[in-house]
């Protein structure tokens, strides 16, 4: 029990990882997109699977969610 806790709030801390890395408020399109990358690549590294499995959800969004670098006022 405590081990499968202890995964949903690494899992938990991930997605708010992601979040940021998201967020036009935390940077430029280029630094946000640098984040996102680096905790893709890392989350596909990880022997976790839940990782592995959101590294490529990430990985089917990142192009849509740059789209239009700083310039878009969505």
């Amino acid at each position: 029990m405590k081990a499968d806790l202890a995964s949903v709030f690494e899992h938990a801390e991930v997605l708010g990882d992601i979040q940021r890395a998201i967020d036009p408020a935390t940077g430029n399109n280029a630094d946000r997109r640098a984040r996102f990358d680096a905790l893709s690549d890392s989350m596909r590294q990880s022997s976790d699977s839940t990782l592995q499995h959101m590294a490529r959800i990430m990985a089917s969004f990142a192009t849509g969610l740059f789209a239009g670098g700083d310039d878009l006022d969505l």
